[in-house]
């Protein structure tokens, strides 16, 4: 892993750490655990409990991250620009978006997560042998309008607002489905050159009254018909039932969309029913993922 996150202040009393694990480690031990599981990141054990000192050690510590159970540390550390993650015991904390029960909740993906989405740098997803799945940014909204003008792209990705107005809505749509529930849509990024050649993700979507993660991609003409689709596809079902622990992902279609249609045929979708929409005749298919994927070949 990358960790962008190289500090880590864990805000916690002395004696109540052991007792957040799930074996009653003495500090040193869980030292011990700190300097194996977070190697290459630095860390440190209490805070001053004056708020002051505190403000003072936090000052130029961009870069870490903040773990407290304290809601007026949690408050003063996110004010300075850190990220923050609080732990949760008696009464709700107001400051932090990250909530942990146990101190074995934070692990080092979760603070990698946290940390990124702090900075708006984008979490990556997933990689496959050519490509890398992402979060989008910011710095993306010129390529998806770019995207989303070409004549062949998918209707849902072209732009029907001005570039500030579209700014602002990749901003809530960032800030709030992601955090959320850890999906969306991703962009594919080319590992070769970087290039931004599509997107793939879920949305929501209501089937017979429950609602599902709707897969869905949209992939430029030059990286079709060359199982980018189907590398890909594999890659964010892998993610929806190993991370996020879903079970079942659903895939609405319209009727002459054949590629697509047996792209989902090879992805493991089974057709649930025809829907009319806006006039077209939508094939909706389901696909259940446990037990795990079969194996696909590239």
């Amino acid at each position: 892993m990358n960790r962008l996150c190289k500090r880590i202040f864990w805000d916690l009393p002395m004696d109540e750490l052991p007792k957040e694990l799930e074996r009653k480690f003495q500090i040193e031990e869980f030292t011990d655990i700190l300097e194996e599981v977070w190697k290459g990141v630095n860390y440190h054990i209490g805070l001053s409990s004056n708020p002051e000192g505190m403000a003072q050690m936090l000052r130029f510590e961009e870069d870490a991250i903040l773990v407290s159970q304290e809601d007026g540390h949690l408050k003063l550390a996110d004010e300075l620009g850190l990220a923050i993650i609080g732990v949760e015991r008696q009464g709700k904390l107001s400051s932090p978006k990250y909530v942990v029960e146990e101190i074995k909740d934070v692990t080092p993906v979760f603070v990698e997560k946290v940390y990124r989405r702090k900075k708006d740098i984008p979490c990556v997803i997933a990689e496959t042998p050519r490509f890398t799945i992402r979060e989008t940014s910011d710095c993306d909204l010129d390529v998806l309008m770019r995207m989303g003008q070409e004549p062949d792209m998918h209707p849902w990705m072209r732009p029907t607002n001005s570039y500030d107005v579209e700014k602002e809505m990749l901003y809530a749509y960032r800030h709030n489905m992601y955090d959320l529930f850890e999906y969306g849509m991703w962009l594919i990024a080319d590992k070769e050159n970087g290039a931004i050649i599509g997107e793939i993700g879920f949305s929501n979507q209501l089937m017979d009254g429950v609602m599902y993660p709707d897969l869905g991609y949209a992939v430029e003409e030059a990286y079709r018909r060359m199982g980018t689709a189907l590398e890909c596809g594999q890659a964010v079902l892998e993610y929806m039932r190993d991370t996020i622990g879903c079970k079942v992902v659903t895939c609405h279609i319209q009727e002459e969309n054949v590629p697509s249609l047996s792209l989902a045929e090879k992805l493991g979708f089974s057709v649930c029913k025809k829907e009319e929409k806006d006039g077209k005749t939508v094939i909706v298919l389901k696909k259940e993922l446990a037990p795990a994927l079969a194996s696909l070949q590239f």
